[in-house]
């Protein structure tokens, strides 16, 4: 029989628990590239960790492979319309940074429109979303529909995430402006970074304005729309949705960026999703048993597809490979297998998986040859591995420009990438001490970086849950005319 002293215990405990309920969050994912994917999936697990439950609202691209994360309680998908996804993809040129002027961003910005209509037509999945009563929203693209979408359901916070560097809107969004004569665009950066000659500064300040004033207008009427058929006649503007983001986050770290003017409401977590190192696989532990000067590991992501190379650049990994008989070379494909031209190679080892960052933390690894996606430019920094970045489309430029910026590694050109070029700048790196001195003092200042950003990251969702967004930190430019 349960004595009156246990059924008061029971009685507190059940207050207490009830009292200490975090709210639900919904997230929407974006499918549309591994990395967004992985970077919104990381979020995600932290905030399971903390005791919140986490839902997801995922596109469908038809041409993409489904993505999952175990950190999501349930998923709610709509489809996207395929012609459009694929235009985008339809947009890039390999090895050139034009993705302001190449005209990609208006086709997103009808990507946008068009997922929008999809999305807010369906009343079933928007009914049984807002029954789910979701307290916080988190996104990618706020300055389509999606903060208004939230507005809808009821989610009265908004968190925005980004898992490449923060662009120029999303500082306007926060009343900050970026002098364009000294911050590269994240877009269209040169190799340079912040170090541009007149030319170059000339030509970012051009992009600057090309999207602010001939892109944001775009995002701006999508908003506009969707705000006069779902809330007419109450005279609001994009402002007043966009107001309610407490959170931006970003997946830069701040001893790995530019340095730029910021905001409270900006949280930098970049680095801090790399995991424990794991045993290597047997296939890559015996790559690594055979080595006699170390490992080069070469991987440029999941978008580009290797197969499709041009063969200076294949000419050009055969010459260096040929050039250090003492060194193995991984090289993580996307289905090329061993054909006869890089069968003589005995010291190259094509695979179409890996464990990056397993590979990236032996001591073995001696140089890094990346794409520079933004998460192998975190997880190469924080293990201190030397970079030689070619980048291939969008953020990676940017990127490629701060590992030049650090001296952690060089940049060079997919475009015009030659054998004597690939080998001289291997043999730079393999031999000047500094980038790997570099490299792992790097490591150093971001493993004991004072200002972590997961710890601060949950501290703020536990205090926009309570208090809702934080209007003190807004600053009185943001939402000022252009004029």
């Amino acid at each position: 029989m349960i004595s009156l002293h246990s059924l008061l215990l029971l009685f507190i405990l059940s207050f207490t628990l009830g009292d200490s309920q975090k709210p639900k969050i919904l997230m929407y994912m974006t499918s549309f590239g591994y990395s967004h994917f992985n970077f919104d999936c990381g979020i995600a697990k932290w905030l399971k960790e903390d005791g919140y439950e986490v839902h997801a609202l995922v596109p469908v691209f038809p041409y993409l492979p489904n993505m999952t994360c175990d950190a999501i309680k349930a998923t709610y998908y709509f489809n996207v319309p395929t012609n459009v996804g694929k235009a985008v993809f339809g947009k890039m040129k390999y090895g050139v940074a034009n993705m302001v002027t190449n005209g990609i961003k208006s086709v997103i910005a009808e990507l946008s429109y068009l997922g929008c209509e999809i999305l807010f037509n369906d009343k079933e999945l928007m009914k049984t979303i807002k029954n789910q009563n979701f307290s916080i929203g988190f996104a990618e693209y706020m300055d389509g529909c999606l903060s208004i979408y939230f507005s809808k359901i009821g989610a009265k916070s908004l968190i925005n995430l980004n898992p490449t560097a923060l662009q120029y809107p999303v500082y306007r969004n926060l009343g900050l402006f970026l002098s364009p004569a000294s911050v590269p665009s994240v877009d269209e950066s040169f190799s340079s970074g912040d170090t541009m000659n007149y030319w170059q500064r000339t030509w970012n300040i051009y992009v600057t304005f090309y999207e602010e004033f001939f892109y944001k207008p775009m995002f701006e009427n999508v908003m506009v729309h969707f705000i006069a058929k779902f809330f007419p006649n109450q005279n609001l503007s994009p402002m007043d949705f966009r107001k309610n983001i407490s959170l931006v986050v970003t997946n830069t770290n701040l001893f790995l960026d530019f340095a730029k003017p910021s905001n409270p409401k900006i949280i930098h977590v970049g680095g801090e999703f790399v995991n424990e190192p794991k045993k290597l696989q047997k296939t890559i532990e015996e790559i690594y048993s055979i080595s006699t000067d170390g490992v080069v590991l070469i991987s440029f992501g999941t978008l580009v597809d290797t197969d499709k190379a041009t063969q200076i650049f294949k000419d050009s990994v055969k010459a260096v490979v040929k050039a250090y008989p003492n060194l193995q070379f991984i090289w993580k494909t996307n289905g090329q297998k061993k054909t006869t031209e890089f069968e003589e190679l005995k010291n190259l080892h094509l695979v179409t998986w890996i464990d990056q960052q397993s590979i990236l933390a032996n001591p073995k690894t001696k140089l890094f040859f990346t794409h520079c996606g933004l998460n192998s430019l975190n997880e190469a920094a924080v293990f201190g591995v030397p970079m030689i970045a070619m980048p291939i489309f969008g953020d990676q430029h940017y990127n490629s420009a701060l590992i030049n910026k650090r001296e952690i590694g060089i940049a060079i050109s997919y475009l015009t990438v030659t054998p004597k070029e690939l080998f001289s700048v291997f043999d730079e790196i393999l031999k000047n001490p500094k980038y790997s001195q570099n490299s792992k003092l790097l490591s150093q200042k971001i493993k004991n970086n004072p200002l972590k950003g997961k710890d601060t990251f949950l501290k703020w969702i536990e205090f926009a849950a309570k208090y809702g967004n934080s209007y003190e930190l807004d600053l009185g430019s943001a939402g000022m005319p252009r004029f």
